[in-house]
């Protein structure tokens, strides 16, 4: 199996973990800050967002690009 997923980290203490289990998969990955312009990210096979310190609902939460 083969494909490319970007990672949007928002701040996850497992994103490291969350790559590891990416690649075991066979998929390559690239990482980008959460709030990366869609340009960026068009192109993969799959977008992952990883979790963070905050709820999306807390003031300054760090949010994906609409």
């Amino acid at each position: 199996m083969s494909g490319k997923v970007a990672l949007l980290d928002a701040g996850a203490q497992l994103e490291k973990v969350i790559m590891r289990r990416i690649l075991e998969q066979g998929y390559s990955v690239d990482k980008f800050p959460v709030d990366a312009s869609p340009s960026k990210v068009s192109g993969y096979d799959a977008i992952i967002i990883s979790g963070g310190p905050r709820s999306v609902n807390d003031a300054g939460a760090f949010l994906p690009n609409p």
